[in-house]
């Protein structure tokens, strides 16, 4: 809710959502409220999960009460998950417009979408990451690494990020290989 992916109302039927799980008594081996119901006062079962939907509702349109309980601590960056996890996300994210979303979140989402590239096409090439650390300048212009820069280019990666991630010393020297002026 908070990264604006879902709204309250859509809440429960967000298909990322455990709460999902917990209202439809659908849970998974390992899936429990042993954390979160007993902090709020309530039993694990289907009237306390109606519940606590009902709570998240509430704060949700409540910052001074989501501020008094440290909701900023436990929610950083625009989506809490495995990498492999906010990778897909984003990539579906990608076919949608981000209305709503802060610039610094909708920035997490697209270094997602460049990261998840960046690892879909090394592992195309055989290639892993340790191999992208700062290069000699003879190895600035391996074929596989300027393919690999080309095509993340190619999906809006900045030519800083890239030269970051694929160990180029300076951002111009990319820029310049990939433009074809060496």
């Amino acid at each position: 809710m908070r990264a604006g992916i879902v709204t309250t109302e859509h809440l429960a039927g967000f298909r990322w959502c455990s709460l999902r799980k917990f209202l439809k008594g659908e849970r998974w081996a390992g899936l429990t409220g042993d954390l979160v119901m007993p902090f709020w006062g309530l039993l694990d079962d289907a009237r306390g999960w109606a519940s606590y939907e009902e709570r998240l509702r509430d704060l949700a349109g409540d910052p001074a009460e989501q501020r008094r309980l440290g909701f900023e601590e436990f929610s950083k960056g625009w989506a809490i998950g495995t990498a492999g996890w906010r990778a897909m996300l984003a990539k579906q994210l990608s076919q949608t417009e981000l209305a709503g979303v802060s610039r610094q979140e909708a920035r997490g989402v697209r270094e997602d979408q460049w990261r998840a590239t960046l690892d879909a096409k090394l592992s195309e090439l055989g290639k892993v990451t340790s191999e992208l650390g700062m290069l000699k300048p003879r190895q600035r212009a391996e074929p596989w690494r300027m393919e690999l820069a080309t095509q993340l280019r190619a999906v809006g990666a900045p030519y800083t990020w890239i030269a970051g991630k694929l160990g180029f010393p300076k951002v111009d020297s990319l820029r310049v290989r990939l433009n074809g002026r060496f």
